[in-house]
């Protein structure tokens, strides 16, 4: 590979007053000294991310205000080596100017040095920097467009222009780059050449400074909760999946290549007797020459086993499986003695679970999403906001993916895993929906860089939420692709949940329910009830329940997660004498509970505490209270654990919903 050697250098602006701390400066291109349009930015500080912007069509970028202090500064854009300047300081109520160039390839770094000012205001007789004017704009122009151009004094080009150069808008632009044709027309080529023209004008002008955007701050997100979705679990319902395939959605299955229907469900159980969760289990033909599918347990111990689901097959095929763990095969007697397929396993593994949940959101950027994605990004941060929450002894990582066209500025961008959750928001605040005219999105690539993440090699569940409203483009090479990341993802133990978006159609929809049901996911879909963004597709269902977006997706992520413990909790008699029981007068109702659990204890010292079956702490009945509200908890069992002094005795609780 061809190692270019970058320098990065600054430069002093002088044309406009600051009152706060501010970032700014230019991007280009090493090699061509061309501007580098819609570069990424990236702010961060002691490791954690601040804040980012995108350069402009001059390659120019400012970041304002910011607090005063030390930075990292990252410049990222597709095709390049990433540059890093570390120590970046920035002082109260003064501006540090960084430029740099970026080059393909490796890229070495020299000395780096930043100069901080306070920016005075300009003034024309002290100011050395002018407008560069090139040639490349008028070469570029049409013959007859040239042939047109008004000739007027150099005062009038410059001072037009001086006028355009904070506008933005795309009219703007236009104009502002046929004046600089014009000027170059008349030979204002230089800095030089345009002080010269100045000079033998009988008319002083302004001498255009390099043009400066200061772009709007994002928007503040809307309020959560406003996004209305149905969720539809194909395997779960796999008799209607498969009378849909034959009726409603059969032109699709050759489309896509994707056949799903065939497959082999287990359970299995450690040596505790209590779910085997995240074990890898090969499914092999008889001889075991192929593999057919590979996928991992859930939180309930439950695999998905698909046989040849990119087939069209006629006829059964036998089938063997195995668990593998720690190198070690354990081989499963798929056929009981009747002929038919064993459900339920015991396997000889001790009991152990890592207690991670990775959450990765691919987003659709594209124009076309720009009627709901401000309201998407508002909902995932709740609910990233939520779980990490409610699991306070569970890991939660976050990472997302934005894609769009492939004729885009750029195709996929990414954030990786983190436990710091104001990364993933960072990010997302910073994406906005444009783009979309290189055709069809770049769905399976989007997926493909979130699979090539850093997931945990061990999870209690892995969720790739993927938000969308068109599918990839149509041929026999995505078709495989798609094949592939299916396959990929189930082997990682990545469930793969649609959310899909306004505008969809009949082909995403069976594209993405096929990539959920291969993966044990929930095929998501916005709805209309909301009144936000354009019509939604009614999916192929008998009947599905409504919920607020951010609420549905807590809904699947704590039914996905949660999980039993080797260790159950036990009564503790640390004092038999002083045991609690009920002639002391408490009372708990009603049993089973679907929103408010009555509490009643007689004395002031005893606590209430409730658990949920991994031992984790859900809610504390505080003191003078008698309530606690479980409206928000998913159905299942909980222990409520009531303290008096050392005693400390624990009731089982049934929380149901309709």
């Amino acid at each position: 590979m061809k190692i270019y050697l970058t320098s990065f250098f600054l430069l002093l602006f002088t044309f406009s007053a600051f009152s706060q701390s501010a970032l700014s400066g230019k991007l280009t291109d090493a090699d061509t000294g061309e501007p580098i349009l819609f570069g990424d930015v990236v702010v961060y500080r002691n490791g954690s991310l601040v804040t980012g912007e995108q350069t402009d069509f001059d390659g120019n970028y400012i970041i304002s205000p910011m607090d005063p202090g030390t930075y990292e500064v990252v410049f990222k854009y597709v095709g390049y080596s990433d540059i890093k300047y570390e120590n970046i300081l920035v002082n109260a109520d003064k501006e540090t100017i960084l430029n740099a160039s970026m080059s393909s390839g490796v890229t070495l770094m020299e000395c780096v040095v930043v100069n901080a000012y306070k920016v005075p205001l300009v003034q024309q007789d002290n100011t050395t920097q002018g407008r560069s004017l090139t040639s490349k704009d008028v070469n570029t122009l049409p013959k007859r467009e040239k042939s047109n151009l008004p000739k007027r004094n150099a005062s009038e080009i410059i001072s037009e222009m001086k006028s355009l150069s904070d506008d933005y808008s795309k009219g703007s632009i236009k104009k502002y780059k046929a004046l600089q044709a014009e000027a170059q027309a008349q030979g204002l080529v230089t800095t030089a050449a345009v002080q010269q023209k100045q000079a033998n004008s009988s008319v002083a002008a302004p001498i255009l400074p390099p043009k400066k955007v200061t772009k709007p701050k994002p928007k503040a997100l809307p309020k959560s909760g406003q996004l209305t979705a149905g969720h539809w679990h194909d395997l779960q319902n796999k008799d209607y999946w498969n009378e849909i395939l034959v009726e409603d959605l059969n032109e699709w299955k050759n489309h896509w290549q994707l056949f799903p229907t065939e497959v082999i469900e287990l359970e299995l159980l450690n040596k505790s007797n209590l779910p085997l969760i995240d074990a890898q289990v090969n499914l092999y033909s008889a001889d075991k020459k192929e593999t057919l599918w590979t996928a991992r347990t859930d939180n309930k111990g439950k695999v998905a086993l698909w046989v040849k689901p990119f087939e069209e097959a006629d006829e059964k095929i036998k089938v063997i499986a195995e668990v593998v763990h720690n190198g070690k095969a354990y081989p499963l007697s798929l056929k009981a003695k009747t002929g038919k397929i064993e459900k339920q396993f015991k396997v000889n593994i001790d009991c152990a679970v890592t207690p991670v949940i990775d959450m990765l959101f691919a987003i659709d950027v594209s124009g076309s999403m720009k009627d709901e994605l401000s309201f998407l990004k508002s909902e995932l941060v709740d609910v990233a906001t939520r779980v990490e929450a409610q699991n306070p002894d569970i890991r939660v990582r976050t990472a997302s993916v934005c894609y769009q066209s492939p004729g885009d500025a750029y195709i996929t961008k990414a954030s990786d895993f983190s436990e710091d959750k104001s990364m993933t928001e960072a990010f997302f605040r910073l994406q906005q929906a444009k783009g979309g005219k290189g055709g069809a999105e770049a769905v399976e690539l989007g997926l493909s860089h979130a699979l090539d993440l850093n997931w945990s090699e061990n999870a209690v569940a892995r969720f790739l939420f993927i938000l969308l409203d068109e599918p990839p483009a149509h041929d026999s090479e995505r078709q495989i692709k798609l094949q592939e990341l299916s396959k990929s993802a189930a082997q990682k133990g990545i469930k793969i949940i649609p959310i899909v978006g306004s505008g969809a159609k009949r082909d995403l929809e069976f594209l993405m329910r096929s990539l959920s049901i291969l993966t044990n996911g929930t095929y998501v879909f916005l709805t209309n009830h909301s009144g936000i963004g354009g019509d939604h597709l009614e999916p192929v269902t008998d009947s599905y329940e409504v919920f607020a977006l951010n609420d549905l997706l807590v809904k699947i992520v704590n039914e996905g997660t949660q999980f039993e413990t080797c260790k159950t909790i036990e009564y503790r008699e640390e004092n038999v004498d002083n045991q609690l029981d009920n002639s002391f007068g408490v009372k708990v109702f009603p049993n089973p509970v679907s929103d408010i659990l009555e509490v009643s204890l007689p004395k002031a010292d005893m606590t209430a505490k409730l658990f949920n079956l991994s031992g984790q702490l859900i809610l504390t009945l505080v003191k003078g209270e008698s309530q606690l509200d479980v409206s928000g908890l998913p159905a299942g069992n909980y222990f409520l654990e009531i303290a008096n002094g050392k005693t400390v005795q624990t009731e089982i609780i049934v929380v149901i919903r309709d």
